[in-house]
């Protein structure tokens, strides 16, 4: 060894957005002249500067080096203690490379921006505005919320009223205001209100907004209703001062002619007309059917009863249920809730088979549920992703930004990894791609998919799972993947929490896939598992898919 380190202090503390020094001093305990060069490791080194770069020192000398740390104020800069090292590189002898390490504190703070959305709310009988908040500081922020207004006019109901957000995200909560009295008639009132941010801790902050009550009858109906009156004043003052004479040129006749009685008219019978028959229904048209959200029920593969539906008030949580293993086809039953959707009893091949009918979805499909969710996965990546959909989009249409957009995200997930969109390139959206996107719902979080989880990232693995396994959609799994589409577009625009649950049959359909993608078979999304649903590996490889279900591509949803 021919060198000897000192780091002074080995612990510092520093403010977040500010700056704090420590000195490495070396010695050169070797018989020729070294040089050296100082390398900050860990997580604080994308933080640091190192004054002078290199050292240069004479045997038995010794010299400094000032390294300085300047963490941002962002939630980059955790708070707490944050391990780094030095790595002291000697020109003429790099096997004697020694590490001194350190550590560096970041003093917590809190920081938060809210905003109400849209901040002016009108509604004649309630307003529904949502209020944003972002955790701009480097620790969790707890908060609790709570509404107020001047003269208490208006009654607040926030959901939920109580938030933890991890620091760098933002969360969403409901507001409903419903005004204390009903304005029937007159001018439009304006009332200004507040929500109230109040944290451990830390000064309450106030986000204001005004809520406009307009009249339950406008100002013109008013005016209609009068001129009506006036006018039906004016047309009896008229009938009853020029009453027109009636009178009757009609005889008695008491006998017939042949000095009988004249039959009574209601005697007679009328002539029989004809009976009309109902007019025919329409004969039903097949094709899955995607129910209205909140409140609908997701159908549990292979057939069953409905998960329970969506709380009332707030932001509803909708559960559905783990795919099955394979390309199930369920016995009937379990569509339709919410605001109406599929049905019944009717076994899947009651849907005619459409010829020639093949995946993947192109621009020149109508417009659907499949592409929108694709535009609004696309739309939630990562802001400094190349890939992230930020222009304008025809909703659930391959447009040009959304090809664009598509066409960069597999042209990334085939170069990272290697090559599974073997159909899915330039833009077309089919099973491969559909895999990964739904993968990406849990990227990262391969723990929230273990087994005996229940969350949004488990419905997506499940959603990623179906498309991943089918290699022919029929009627009903059509119906099941317009219905997991709907849900993730629900959670991705914050309108609804959905849920899914890692039991058996989500274990079931994760050892499925594995054999089908000749993987090893352990019931759990492990390392290779989640690498390869996130690379878009699908049953059958080049193999497309077919279609067998006809108007399988329901409408994107509003």
């Amino acid at each position: 060894m021919t060198i000897w380190t000192s780091l002074e202090p080995p612990s510092a503390t520093v403010e977040a957005g500010g700056s704090v020094t420590v000195t490495l001093r070396i010695r050169n305990t070797g018989d020729v002249v070294e040089e050296y060069r100082v390398v900050p490791v860990g997580e604080p080194a994308a933080w640091a500067t190192v004054e002078p770069t290199g050292l240069k020192l004479y045997p038995g000398t010794t010299g400094s080096v000032q390294i300085t740390f300047r963490p941002p104020r962002s939630p980059d800069a955790t708070a707490g203690p944050n391990p780094y090292a030095l790595q002291v590189v000697p020109t003429e002898f790099p096997d004697s490379t020694t590490v001194p390490e350190g550590n560096l504190t970041i003093t917590p703070f809190t920081e938060i921006r809210a905003e109400l959305l849209p901040p002016t709310s009108r509604g004649r009988f309630r307003g529904r505005p949502k209020l944003a908040i972002d955790n701009l500081g480097n620790v969790k922020l707890t908060a609790s919320l709570a509404g107020q207004d001047t003269g208490n006019q208006l009654g607040f109901d926030i959901r939920p009223g109580s938030l933890q957000i991890e620091p760098g995200r933002a969360a969403f909560t409901k507001v409903r205001i419903k005004p204390n009295r009903v304005l029937w008639t007159g001018q439009k009132e304006t009332r200004p209100f507040g929500i109230t941010i109040q944290r451990s801790g830390a000064e309450t902050v106030k986000v204001d907004g005004s809520y406009v009550q307009p009249s339950v009858m406008p100002r013109w109906l008013m005016t209609l209703g009068g001129l009506l009156g006036a006018l039906a004043v004016a047309f009896v003052a008229l009938w009853l001062a020029v009453r027109p004479s009636v009178g009757s040129n009609a005889h008695e006749l008491a006998d017939g002619s042949d000095g009988s009685p004249v039959a009574n008219s209601s005697a007679i019978s009328p002539a029989p007309g004809p009976v009309l028959a109902p007019p025919p229904s329409a004969p039903a048209q097949p094709g899955p059917s995607v129910p209205a959200l909140p409140g609908g029920a997701l159908p549990a593969p292979g057939g069953g009863a409905p998960n329970n539906p969506a709380p009332a008030g707030g932001v509803p949580t909708l559960a559905a249920p783990a795919p099955a293993p394979g390309n199930p086809a369920p016995a009937g039953g379990g569509g339709g809730g919410g605001g109406g959707g599929g049905g019944g009893g009717a076994p899947a091949s009651s849907a005619p088979p459409k010829a020639g009918a093949s995946l993947p979805i192109k621009p020149s499909d109508p417009a659907n549920v499949f592409v929108q969710f694709a535009q609004y996965r696309l739309a939630a990546l990562n802001s400094g992703n190349p890939c992230t959909l930020t222009q304008k989009v025809s909703p659930g249409r391959l447009d040009g930004p959304t090809v664009a957009s598509l066409s960069c995200f597999q042209k990334a997930t085939d170069a990272a990894r290697k090559g599974h969109l073997v159909q899915d390139e330039n833009g077309v959206l089919g099973r491969e791609t559909m895999t990964a996107l739904w993968s990406f719902g849990f990227a990262g979080q391969q723990s929230l998919v273990a087994n005996g989880q229940s969350n949004f990232q488990v419905l997506a693995a499940s959603g990623a799972l179906q498309w991943a396994q089918y290699t022919d959609v029929n009627h009903d799994n059509a119906a099941r993947d317009a219905q997991y589409a709907q849900y993730g577009i629900y959670y991705l625009t914050g309108r609804a929490q959905a849920n899914a649950t890692a039991d058996s049959g989500f274990q079931q359909a994760v050892r499925a896939y594995q054999q089908d993608v000749n993987l090893p078979v352990t019931g759990t999304i492990d390392t290779a598992t989640y690498g390869a649903l996130l690379s878009g590996a699908v049953k059958g490889g080049s193999n497309p898919g077919t279609v067998s279900a006809d108007n399988w591509i329901p409408g994107p949803v509003n």
